[in-house]
């Protein structure tokens, strides 16, 4: 009897799946993980930073962001600005860039259907 009824339910249960609305496969899914939109890029500056002193006085040059792979949850980028070079750990969600702990607290923008980035407040472009 007991067999009867669980049959009975998983025919009901089957029924009812029929009437949901089918799933747009065209609708992203956002989640917070590795930035893989932005692994094997890397950008430039739009605008010359500060590079450090010359003896004529400072010195600007095109700085630049890359990032690559490390696992699905995490994505690895290395920044060369001013005088410094720094790399870390960032996620990616919604378009957003955030670092993770332990690594140096930036944010970041990305729009990937025109390679757009912001990175600490300074516009970047895909480098060539």
């Amino acid at each position: 009897m007991r067999t009867l009824g669980v049959t009975v339910l998983l025919l009901f249960g089957a029924g009812c799946l029929d009437q949901l609305p089918p799933e747009d496969p065209h609708t992203p899914v956002e989640k917070r993980g590795a930035c893989t939109a932005l692994e094997g890029l890397t950008f430039r500056s739009v605008d010359p930073g500060e590079c450090g002193l010359t003896p004529n006085g400072v010195g600007y040059c095109t700085w630049s962001l890359a990032f690559e792979a490390v696992d699905g949850t995490k994505s690895r980028f290395t920044w060369q600005h001013s005088d410094v070079g720094e790399s870390g750990h960032v996620t990616c969600e919604n378009g957003v860039i955030h670092t993770e702990p332990g690594s140096f607290a930036y944010q970041g923008m990305f729009d990937d259907a025109n390679l757009d980035l912001v990175w600490d407040t300074r516009a970047y472009v895909p480098a060539p």
